[in-house]
């Protein structure tokens, strides 16, 4: 009895040791994200900050993190860029530029003016990434959404 019962311990132990065995199948790579495109028309006025020049930064921001940002620390971003920076501008008065920014599938971008008077919240919009293009009319103080 001893034996049998040493045998079977024997059996179990070694038994899923020996013999053939397929490897473990490796876990698929991610998936990479699914890119799309945003097209960004960008229209400045005559009197765009105060007939001055005025930069524009455009950033991959999520809503939460855009809505808790202040106007300073989009300026220390403006000195010193990090990852999320996708384009940053020198815009004229009465000048437009078209700017094609590919990005993550569901991702939305910041578009920040650093007007000479900036308006309480009209210095920075939150646009949704898809397909397509959104117009950004910049007046003399603030910015805005025409789509």
């Amino acid at each position: 009895m001893t034996k049998v019962w040493f045998l079977a311990l024997c059996a179990l132990m070694l038994g899923p040791g020996c013999g053939s065995k397929t490897p473990p199948i490796p876990p698929a790579p991610p998936t990479p994200p699914k890119i799309e495109r945003l097209t960004l028309d960008i229209k400045t006025v005559a009197g765009v900050n105060d007939g001055r020049s005025v930069r524009m930064l455009i950033r991959r921001v999520d809503a939460k993190q855009f809505l808790q940002e202040t106007y300073a620390a989009v300026v220390a971003v403006a000195e010193k860029p990090d990852a999320t920076l996708l384009s940053d501008q020198l815009l004229r008065p009465n000048t437009a530029i078209q700017l094609t920014l590919p990005l993550d599938a569901g991702s939305s971008v910041g578009v920040y003016f650093f007007f000479a008077q900036p308006q309480a919240e009209g210095w920075r919009l939150l646009v949704p990434a898809r397909l397509g293009e959104v117009t950004v009319q910049a007046q003399q103080h603030s910015a805005y959404l025409v789509q």
